[in-house]
């Protein structure tokens, strides 16, 4: 059990990488992340007090919409076995928690320093092995098949590595670290992914902010300064199809949004947002949260903030700590990289969980720092559990 637990935490996080396959992917998280924790809460069904919280009720109350709405989604809803997958994720991550202790952190902190030499990986293959010129955006490795949500991936990763770097071995603190998180850094500059890049900027220019008060301005200055450098030496990668029919895309989505605003057209229902300048239809808003809006409605949208709320509160209360800092600089740079794309927030396992859901598993994680199991029962410290 234990092995299985973080066999299957490493391949959560980066199986996508190393897979050739998404449904390899699905199938190993299944059946060694997945399964293991479900069958663990059956003989320890007192592990389940872990669901208890504002946290998971937050989420448990976003679920429930999100199912009802599919009574008026009518034929063009999906299955809602893809809530299911989250929920089992959400538990598997609860009993990993619980189970690690502190060295659950730890385990994600090498997960991250990995993901960094896997970003490099990709490079590595997608330039020189397959020979694409500079000057495509990348796609890899493994599994990741989106350029756009791929740099999601590596973004998230990257700030999870850039806050924990206290829970690696000292060896790995300096070299290796740097090496890591200039892997991450080398393939968002290499996707050209805009959103992603301003995601990374608003998170490190807060974290400096936060940290370091007035002598973040010269940080943030030199920040400033390499971004003027990487457009005036690359315009045509900076500047490259300018804001890609954002503006357009959002004011269409808009409209599609005030025709049903309270209760939305149900989860995973289709539209169409038209924009006169191209010849097809857009099948989706290019933004996470008026995607949502869309489909689930001011409510559902309201009960996704509640979900949120609840992360922050996690991440507040634990700021003073390495693991609370990470959780909300991966939030900040999820919150700001999901407004320029991202779809569904229920959906199979990819790129899209590590903005969409990871802020939440970690937040999980934090919640139940003071759980611990013994001789079969679960001990949760009381403001955790309460909210």
């Amino acid at each position: 059990m234990v092995v299985l637990l973080l066999m299957g935490f490493f391949i959560q996080l980066l199986g996508l990488q190393v897979l050739p396959s998404n449904k390899l992917y699905h199938q190993l998280v299944q059946l060694l992340f997945w399964l293991p924790a479900l069958l663990y809460c059956i003989f320890n069904p007192s592990i389940l007090r872990g669901w208890l919280g504002s946290l998971p009720g937050a989420l448990l109350a976003f679920t429930a919409w999100s199912l009802l709405s599919l009574l008026w989604a009518g034929e063009q809803a999906g299955e809602a076995k893809d809530i299911i997958y989250v929920l089992l994720a959400v538990n598997a991550v609860l009993v990993f928690a619980v189970f690690y202790g502190e060295s659950a952190w730890t385990a994600l902190a090498h997960t991250t320093l990995w993901g960094g030499f896997l970003a490099w990986y990709g490079i590595v293959d997608f330039y020189l092995v397959e020979e694409h010129a500079i000057n495509v955006r990348i796609l890899g490795p493994g599994a990741v098949d989106h350029t756009i949500l791929g740099s999601h991936l590596m973004g998230a990763l990257g700030v999870g590595l850039f806050y924990l770097r206290p829970r690696l071995p000292t060896g790995a603190r300096t070299w290796l670290w740097g090496l890591a998180l200039l892997g991450y850094v080398a393939y968002l500059l290499l996707s050209k992914s805009k959103g992603a890049l301003l995601a990374l900027m608003v998170c490190l220019a807060f974290t400096f902010v936060v940290l370091y008060g007035r002598r973040a301005l010269s940080l943030l200055l030199v920040m400033a300064g390499l971004v003027v450098v990487y457009v005036l030496v690359f315009p045509e990668y900076a500047l490259r199809g300018g804001f890609s029919y954002r503006p357009e895309a959002w004011a269409a989505a808009g409209r599609i949004f005030l025709n049903n605003p309270i209760i939305g057209v149900g989860l995973n229902s289709e539209y169409a947002v038209k924009i006169e300048s191209l010849a097809k239809p857009l099948t989706h808003a290019h933004n996470f949260y008026l995607n949502m809006l869309i489909q689930l409605g001011l409510v559902g949208a309201l009960l996704w903030a509640g979900v949120q709320l609840a992360v922050l509160k996690v991440a507040i209360r634990n700021w003073s700590s390495v693991e609370g800092k990470a959780l909300l600089g991966v939030m900040l740079f999820a919150f700001v990289a999901l407004m320029t794309d991202g779809k569904d927030a229920w959906v199979k396992p990819n790129e899209t969980w590590f903005t969409a859901w990871w802020p939440v598993f970690m937040a999980m994680m934090l919640s139940l720092r003071g759980a611990n199991i013994q001789s079969g029962s679960l001990s949760i410290k009381e403001e955790e559990r309460v909210g």
